[in-house]
Protein backbone atom coordinates (compact mmCIF):
# COMPACT_ATOMS: atom_id res chain seq x y z
CA UNK A 1 0.00 0.00 0.00
CA UNK A 2 1.33 3.62 -0.88
CA UNK A 3 2.10 6.35 1.16
CA UNK A 4 0.80 9.65 0.82
CA UNK A 5 4.21 11.02 -0.45
CA UNK A 6 5.08 7.82 -3.36
CA UNK A 7 1.26 8.14 -3.98
CA UNK A 8 1.57 12.03 -5.24
CA UNK A 9 4.99 11.47 -6.87
CA UNK A 10 3.34 8.40 -9.10
CA UNK A 11 1.12 11.05 -9.88
CA UNK A 12 2.99 13.89 -10.93
CA UNK A 13 6.69 12.32 -11.81
CA UNK A 14 7.76 12.66 -15.45
CA UNK A 15 7.19 9.50 -17.75
CA UNK A 16 7.86 5.75 -17.18
CA UNK A 17 8.22 6.82 -13.39
CA UNK A 18 4.59 8.52 -13.06
CA UNK A 19 1.79 10.66 -14.65
CA UNK A 20 3.23 13.37 -15.46
CA UNK A 21 -0.03 14.97 -13.96
CA UNK A 22 0.45 18.75 -12.17
CA UNK A 23 -3.06 19.15 -10.78
CA UNK A 24 -6.69 17.30 -9.85
CA UNK A 25 -5.09 14.14 -8.18
CA UNK A 26 -7.48 11.53 -7.37
CA UNK A 27 -8.22 11.65 -3.44
CA UNK A 28 -5.56 9.25 -1.17
CA UNK A 29 -8.32 8.88 1.47
CA UNK A 30 -10.44 6.70 -0.76
CA UNK A 31 -7.45 4.86 -2.39
CA UNK A 32 -6.53 3.84 1.20
CA UNK A 33 -10.37 2.87 1.64
CA UNK A 34 -10.17 0.58 -1.20
CA UNK A 35 -6.40 -1.15 -0.59
CA UNK A 36 -7.79 -1.92 2.84
CA UNK A 37 -10.97 -3.40 1.18
CA UNK A 38 -8.90 -5.81 -0.88
CA UNK A 39 -7.25 -6.68 2.15
CA UNK A 40 -10.27 -7.60 3.56
CA UNK A 41 -10.57 -9.95 0.78
CA UNK A 42 -7.20 -11.16 1.01
CA UNK A 43 -7.70 -11.97 4.69
CA UNK A 44 -9.56 -14.99 3.21
CA UNK A 45 -6.82 -16.32 1.71
CA UNK A 46 -4.66 -15.86 4.68
CA UNK A 47 -7.31 -17.06 7.20
CA UNK A 48 -6.93 -14.55 9.64
CA UNK A 49 -8.14 -10.67 10.16
CA UNK A 50 -5.53 -8.35 9.66
CA UNK A 51 -6.60 -5.30 10.34
CA UNK A 52 -4.86 -4.84 13.26
CA UNK A 53 -1.66 -5.19 11.54
CA UNK A 54 -2.07 -2.37 9.11
CA UNK A 55 -0.44 0.47 9.12
CA UNK A 56 -1.50 2.55 6.40
CA UNK A 57 -5.23 4.33 6.91
CA UNK A 58 -6.60 7.66 6.59
CA UNK A 59 -8.63 6.72 9.66
CA UNK A 60 -8.48 5.56 12.85
CA UNK A 61 -9.28 2.07 13.97
CA UNK A 62 -12.51 2.86 15.50
CA UNK A 63 -14.24 4.31 12.54
CA UNK A 64 -13.39 1.41 10.00
CA UNK A 65 -15.59 1.84 6.59
CA UNK A 66 -17.70 -0.91 7.80
CA UNK A 67 -16.99 -4.29 9.83
CA UNK A 68 -14.76 -6.77 8.38
CA UNK A 69 -17.43 -8.55 6.04
CA UNK A 70 -15.81 -12.06 6.16
CA UNK A 71 -15.05 -12.12 10.27
CA UNK A 72 -17.45 -15.42 10.56
CA UNK A 73 -15.24 -17.04 7.38
CA UNK A 74 -11.91 -16.75 9.07
CA UNK A 75 -13.58 -18.14 12.09
CA UNK A 76 -13.82 -21.95 9.86
CA UNK A 77 -11.10 -24.52 10.95
CA UNK A 78 -11.80 -26.15 6.81
CA UNK A 79 -8.93 -24.46 5.83
CA UNK A 80 -8.17 -20.99 3.36
CA UNK A 81 -8.43 -21.11 -0.12
CA UNK A 82 -5.48 -20.59 -2.84
CA UNK A 83 -5.79 -17.64 -5.14
CA UNK A 84 -5.35 -20.05 -8.42
CA UNK A 85 -6.62 -17.13 -11.13
CA UNK A 86 -5.59 -13.20 -10.92
CA UNK A 87 -7.72 -10.96 -13.11
CA UNK A 88 -5.18 -7.89 -14.37
CA UNK A 89 -7.73 -4.80 -14.28
CA UNK A 90 -6.66 -1.47 -15.46
CA UNK A 91 -7.74 1.17 -12.01
CA UNK A 92 -10.93 1.57 -9.91
CA UNK A 93 -13.73 3.86 -11.42
CA UNK A 94 -13.91 6.95 -9.97
CA UNK A 95 -16.54 7.84 -7.53
CA UNK A 96 -19.63 9.17 -8.21
CA UNK A 97 -22.08 11.11 -5.88
CA UNK A 98 -23.99 8.73 -4.34
CA UNK A 99 -27.54 8.50 -3.06
CA UNK A 100 -27.62 9.24 0.50
CA UNK A 101 -28.91 6.07 2.36
CA UNK A 102 -28.60 3.62 -0.24
CA UNK A 103 -27.42 0.25 0.44
CA UNK A 104 -26.09 -0.94 -2.47
CA UNK A 105 -24.52 2.06 -3.43
CA UNK A 106 -25.70 1.16 -7.31
CA UNK A 107 -24.00 4.70 -8.26
CA UNK A 108 -20.52 3.17 -7.94
CA UNK A 109 -18.84 -0.30 -8.44
CA UNK A 110 -15.44 -0.99 -6.53
CA UNK A 111 -14.96 -4.47 -7.02
CA UNK A 112 -14.31 -5.33 -3.58
CA UNK A 113 -16.71 -2.85 -1.89
CA UNK A 114 -19.49 -4.93 0.04
CA UNK A 115 -21.47 -1.64 -0.22
CA UNK A 116 -21.31 -0.82 -3.88
CA UNK A 117 -23.63 -2.09 -6.81
CA UNK A 118 -21.89 -4.12 -9.25
CA UNK A 119 -20.88 -3.77 -13.59
CA UNK A 120 -19.29 -6.14 -15.97
CA UNK A 121 -16.20 -6.07 -14.50
CA UNK A 122 -17.98 -7.87 -11.08
CA UNK A 123 -20.78 -9.62 -12.79
CA UNK A 124 -18.84 -11.09 -15.52
CA UNK A 125 -16.35 -12.80 -13.79
CA UNK A 126 -19.04 -14.58 -11.84
CA UNK A 127 -20.67 -15.85 -14.54
CA UNK A 128 -17.64 -17.09 -15.77
CA UNK A 129 -16.88 -18.86 -12.26
CA UNK A 130 -20.39 -20.49 -11.92
CA UNK A 131 -21.21 -17.66 -9.10
CA UNK A 132 -24.98 -17.66 -8.14
CA UNK A 133 -26.62 -14.27 -7.60
CA UNK A 134 -26.85 -12.91 -4.18
CA UNK A 135 -25.58 -10.32 -1.72
CA UNK A 136 -22.33 -8.53 -2.33
CA UNK A 137 -20.45 -10.29 0.47
CA UNK A 138 -21.59 -13.70 -0.74
CA UNK A 139 -20.39 -13.50 -4.12
CA UNK A 140 -17.18 -12.36 -3.50
CA UNK A 141 -16.48 -14.99 -1.02
CA UNK A 142 -17.55 -17.33 -3.18
CA UNK A 143 -15.15 -16.02 -5.81
CA UNK A 144 -12.36 -16.45 -3.32
CA UNK A 145 -13.26 -20.30 -3.06
CA UNK A 146 -13.03 -20.65 -6.30
CA UNK A 147 -9.09 -18.71 -6.27
CA UNK A 148 -9.98 -16.12 -7.88
CA UNK A 149 -8.55 -12.46 -7.40
CA UNK A 150 -8.57 -8.97 -9.14
CA UNK A 151 -5.67 -6.65 -9.10
CA UNK A 152 -5.81 -3.28 -10.92
CA UNK A 153 -2.34 -2.10 -12.47
CA UNK A 154 -2.82 1.77 -11.80
CA UNK A 155 -3.75 2.99 -8.32
CA UNK A 156 -6.06 5.82 -9.28
CA UNK A 157 -9.27 6.09 -9.96
CA UNK A 158 -9.34 7.92 -12.73
CA UNK A 159 -11.28 8.91 -16.58
CA UNK A 160 -8.72 6.96 -18.66
CA UNK A 161 -8.92 8.33 -22.70
CA UNK A 162 -7.75 5.55 -25.06
CA UNK A 163 -5.17 8.53 -26.27
CA UNK A 164 -4.01 8.63 -22.33
CA UNK A 165 -3.55 4.63 -22.58
CA UNK A 166 -1.77 4.96 -25.47
CA UNK A 167 0.41 7.53 -24.23
CA UNK A 168 0.90 5.03 -21.06
CA UNK A 169 2.19 2.69 -22.81
CA UNK A 170 4.23 4.52 -25.41
CA UNK A 171 6.57 6.44 -22.46
CA UNK A 172 7.14 2.68 -20.70
CA UNK A 173 4.49 4.23 -17.99
CA UNK A 174 2.77 0.95 -18.05
CA UNK A 175 5.55 -1.19 -18.06
CA UNK A 176 6.79 0.68 -14.90
CA UNK A 177 3.69 0.34 -13.01
CA UNK A 178 2.97 -3.70 -14.17
CA UNK A 179 6.07 -3.97 -12.12
CA UNK A 180 4.73 -3.03 -9.06
CA UNK A 181 2.13 -6.06 -10.05
CA UNK A 182 4.82 -8.51 -10.07
CA UNK A 183 5.94 -7.60 -7.00
CA UNK A 184 2.46 -7.43 -5.61
CA UNK A 185 1.92 -11.14 -6.95
CA UNK A 186 5.51 -12.32 -5.79
CA UNK A 187 4.88 -11.26 -2.57
CA UNK A 188 1.67 -13.22 -1.96
CA UNK A 189 3.28 -16.24 -3.25
CA UNK A 190 5.70 -15.71 -1.22
CA UNK A 191 3.29 -15.86 2.19
CA UNK A 192 1.88 -18.91 0.58
CA UNK A 193 -1.00 -17.43 -0.66
CA UNK A 194 -0.69 -19.16 -4.41
CA UNK A 195 -0.11 -22.46 -5.28
CA UNK A 196 2.14 -23.98 -7.48
CA UNK A 197 0.50 -22.48 -10.61
CA UNK A 198 -1.34 -20.00 -10.83
CA UNK A 199 -2.88 -18.56 -13.64
CA UNK A 200 -3.25 -15.33 -15.67
CA UNK A 201 -5.92 -13.21 -17.51
CA UNK A 202 -6.28 -9.52 -18.27
CA UNK A 203 -9.59 -7.89 -17.56
CA UNK A 204 -8.34 -4.24 -18.08
CA UNK A 205 -9.60 -2.77 -21.56
CA UNK A 206 -7.86 -3.63 -24.49
CA UNK A 207 -4.99 -0.39 -25.29
CA UNK A 208 -3.56 -1.77 -21.90
CA UNK A 209 -4.47 -5.55 -21.62
CA UNK A 210 -3.35 -6.36 -24.99
CA UNK A 211 0.15 -4.03 -25.06
CA UNK A 212 1.05 -6.19 -21.82
CA UNK A 213 0.12 -9.40 -23.30
CA UNK A 214 2.12 -8.57 -26.56
CA UNK A 215 5.15 -7.76 -24.11
CA UNK A 216 4.93 -11.33 -22.42
CA UNK A 217 4.60 -12.64 -26.06
CA UNK A 218 7.85 -11.36 -27.42
CA UNK A 219 9.46 -11.82 -24.03
CA UNK A 220 10.38 -8.29 -23.31
CA UNK A 221 7.94 -9.15 -20.00
CA UNK A 222 9.12 -12.01 -18.20
CA UNK A 223 6.74 -13.72 -15.25
CA UNK A 224 7.25 -15.58 -12.87
CA UNK A 225 7.49 -19.25 -13.55
CA UNK A 226 4.52 -19.96 -10.99
CA UNK A 227 2.51 -17.99 -13.36
CA UNK A 228 0.61 -19.01 -16.09
CA UNK A 229 -0.60 -16.61 -18.66
CA UNK A 230 -1.94 -17.71 -22.09
CA UNK A 231 -0.50 -14.98 -24.07
CA UNK A 232 -0.42 -17.16 -27.68
CA UNK A 233 -3.01 -16.09 -30.36
CA UNK A 234 -6.61 -16.59 -29.82
CA UNK A 235 -7.30 -18.78 -32.69
CA UNK A 236 -10.97 -19.69 -33.93
CA UNK A 237 -11.07 -23.49 -35.69
CA UNK A 238 -10.68 -23.01 -38.64
CA UNK A 239 -8.41 -20.23 -38.20
CA UNK A 240 -8.88 -16.39 -38.55
CA UNK A 241 -7.19 -13.85 -40.28
CA UNK A 242 -7.06 -10.40 -38.30
CA UNK A 243 -7.06 -6.99 -40.37
CA UNK A 244 -4.77 -5.61 -40.19
CA UNK A 245 -2.58 -8.01 -38.29
CA UNK A 246 -2.71 -6.10 -34.61
CA UNK A 247 -5.99 -5.18 -34.75
CA UNK A 248 -7.52 -5.71 -30.92
CA UNK A 249 -10.76 -7.41 -32.55
CA UNK A 250 -11.39 -9.84 -35.57
CA UNK A 251 -14.08 -11.23 -37.39
CA UNK A 252 -15.02 -15.09 -36.98
CA UNK A 253 -16.98 -17.74 -37.40
CA UNK A 254 -20.08 -18.06 -35.00
CA UNK A 255 -20.54 -21.77 -33.26
CA UNK A 256 -16.80 -22.34 -34.22
CA UNK A 257 -13.94 -23.72 -31.07
CA UNK A 258 -11.99 -20.94 -29.77
CA UNK A 259 -9.24 -22.46 -27.96
CA UNK A 260 -11.12 -25.46 -26.83
CA UNK A 261 -13.92 -23.19 -25.26
CA UNK A 262 -16.98 -22.76 -27.27
CA UNK A 263 -18.02 -19.24 -27.66
CA UNK A 264 -22.07 -18.30 -28.91
CA UNK A 265 -23.61 -15.42 -30.28
CA UNK A 266 -20.14 -13.66 -31.10
CA UNK A 267 -18.57 -11.95 -33.60
CA UNK A 268 -15.37 -10.55 -32.27
CA UNK A 269 -12.71 -11.99 -30.20
CA UNK A 270 -9.73 -10.33 -28.65
CA UNK A 271 -6.56 -10.41 -30.26
CA UNK A 272 -4.69 -12.55 -27.24
CA UNK A 273 -6.17 -15.44 -25.81
CA UNK A 274 -5.49 -13.78 -22.11
CA UNK A 275 -7.51 -10.50 -22.59
CA UNK A 276 -10.90 -10.76 -21.81
CA UNK A 277 -12.59 -7.86 -23.11
CA UNK A 278 -13.89 -7.14 -26.67
CA UNK A 279 -15.57 -3.21 -26.33
CA UNK A 280 -14.16 -1.64 -22.30
CA UNK A 281 -17.60 0.21 -22.62
CA UNK A 282 -19.52 -3.20 -21.73
CA UNK A 283 -16.68 -4.94 -19.64
CA UNK A 284 -14.93 -8.55 -19.47
CA UNK A 285 -16.94 -11.46 -21.27
CA UNK A 286 -17.57 -14.32 -19.57
CA UNK A 287 -17.15 -16.82 -22.05
CA UNK A 288 -13.71 -15.09 -22.82
CA UNK A 289 -12.58 -15.21 -19.30
CA UNK A 290 -13.72 -18.91 -19.19
CA UNK A 291 -11.29 -19.23 -22.33
CA UNK A 292 -8.20 -16.52 -20.53
CA UNK A 293 -7.83 -19.47 -17.96
CA UNK A 294 -9.07 -22.81 -19.78
CA UNK A 295 -12.00 -23.41 -17.59
CA UNK A 296 -13.98 -26.06 -18.95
Amino acid sequence: MLTRTNYTNLWTNPAPGGFSQAIHLPSYDEYVIRENQLQDYLDIFRGSDTRCDRTIRTFIPADWYYDHPFLEVLKDNAGAPKIEYIMIGEAAPPLSPSIPGQIPDNENSYFYNIHHGTSGYFTAPCKAFGIPLGNKTSRLLALARKGVLLLDIFPFATNYSTNFRIWLNETGVTRNFWVNVGEEITSLRNNSLLPKETKLAFIAPPTISHFIALQINLGEIILPDFLNCYSTLNDTIPATIPIPVMNWKRNWVAGNNLNGYMIWNRDKVTYFRCCTIIDPRNGPNADLIRNSFNLK
